[in-house]
């Protein structure tokens, strides 16, 4: 009599053939969610730059709106929501690691009183994201283990606040004319 040696094979097929369906489904899903972060993330940051954009008292009161805005979403109670997935990083000139809320870089690099990038004023969100496409597999790469850190900004300019109209009328006022020849221009006031 001649014994079987194929019994159990599609057993072991089945399984092989799960492991891989289960790898790419948790891959997709784990992706998915990252992505969906990544959205919610950049949602978060352009209605912290509205907040920021609205004209309140003075300039910190306005500062203070964004970043409560970004407290309140980000970190209700006090903790990350994304901390598995998403986390604030690098430096800050708020309370909110990464949380950047004020002029851009080119703001600050050139003229901030320069017509051309005056308007450029808003949020900016730094933060890791963990990077496991594979679920089962670590990478060797130490650089991917570490995660990869992206940037949400958004730069809606900002209203000036009251404080800055009466400050800049005032100067106005009193100087009546520019020797300069400065121009003046609609700034919301």
């Amino acid at each position: 009599m001649k014994k079987n040696k194929t019994k159990g094979q599609a057993l072991i097929e089945m399984l092989i053939t799960l492991f891989a369906f289960f790898t790419i489904t948790f891959m997709v899903v784990q992706l998915g969610f990252g992505f969906g972060v990544i959205n919610y993330i950049h949602y978060v940051t352009y209605i912290s730059s509205r907040a920021y954009y609205a004209a309140r008292g003075t300039e910190p009161e306005q500062r203070d709106a964004a970043v409560r805005v970004v407290q309140k979403m980000l970190l209700p109670g006090g903790k990350e929501i994304f901390k598995g997935i998403a986390k604030g990083e690098g430096t800050s000139n708020t309370d909110v690691t990464g949380l950047f809320v004020g002029p851009s870089s080119r703001v600050l690099l050139g003229n901030p009183k320069s017509r051309d990038v005056a308007w450029e004023q808003g949020v900016r969100f730094k933060f890791k994201m963990k990077v496991n496409a594979v679920p089962v597999y670590k990478s060797a790469d130490p650089a991917l283990r570490a995660g990869l850190v992206l940037e949400s900004e958004s730069w809606l300019g900002k209203e000036p606040s009251s404080e800055e109209c009466v400050n800049q009328l005032t100067s106005s006022v009193r100087t009546r004319v520019h020797p300069q020849g400065e121009i003046l221009f609609d700034n919301g006031c």
